[in-house]
């Protein structure tokens, strides 16, 4: 049987829709790794190295803060280490796929095709989150962590729109940016 996913908000894309934000983004686009690694996300190793908790000014842009410049935003580094201290190999998936959900709110001026190829990027992150940690509704709680805005619920929908309704096949095998055998746990 064929797998593909799509990820539904519907509850809270309900919420807010039809609701424009009156938030504005600092730049017309934000450039983002490409993806996540040992050397950019220091907390996967160690979950004590993090950057300083951002102020609730952050949550006045979708981008958010990010003072280490590693594409996640800060909020997020740090719950995902909170979430999950003792597992290397989960914070490395959750790392992967926070990043591109970001790219997902965080790109500007994005086509059919440009949005399509970062959802595919999504379905790599989501295979790998899913194959490193089996609690499923761990996808949720990122989700709900990630577009905890109505700006960014609102930058998710228009990603969606923008790319038309896609869909994408699961990929196979170990998809993860970082191996999972090289981490300890």
């Amino acid at each position: 049987m064929k797998k593909f996913i799509a990820i539904p908000l519907l509850l809270l894309l309900a919420a807010c829709s039809g609701v424009k934000s009156s938030v504005t983004e600092a730049s017309s686009s934000v450039t983002l790794p490409t993806a996540v690694s040992l050397l950019s996300v220091p907390m996967v190793l160690n979950p004590a190295l993090l950057p300083a908790s951002p102020s609730q000014e952050s949550d006045k842009t979708v981008a958010g803060a990010d003072v280490n410049n590693n594409g996640l935003r800060d909020d997020i580094e740090i719950w995902i280490a909170r979430k999950y201290p003792n597992s290397a190999k989960a914070r490395a998936a959750a790392a992967q796929l926070a990043l591109v959900l970001q790219k997902k709110v965080a790109s500007k001026n994005l086509t059919k095709e440009s949005a399509y190829e970062i959802g595919k990027e999504v379905a790599t992150a989501i295979q790998c989150f899913r194959n490193a940690i089996t609690d499923h509704p761990a996808l949720k709680d990122l989700m709900a962590v990630q577009y905890n805005t109505r700006a960014r619920v609102n930058a998710y929908g228009d990603f969606h729109s923008v790319m038309g309704g896609r869909a994408f096949r699961m990929p196979k095998g170990d998809t993860c940016s970082i191996p999972t055998d090289q981490l300890p746990n």
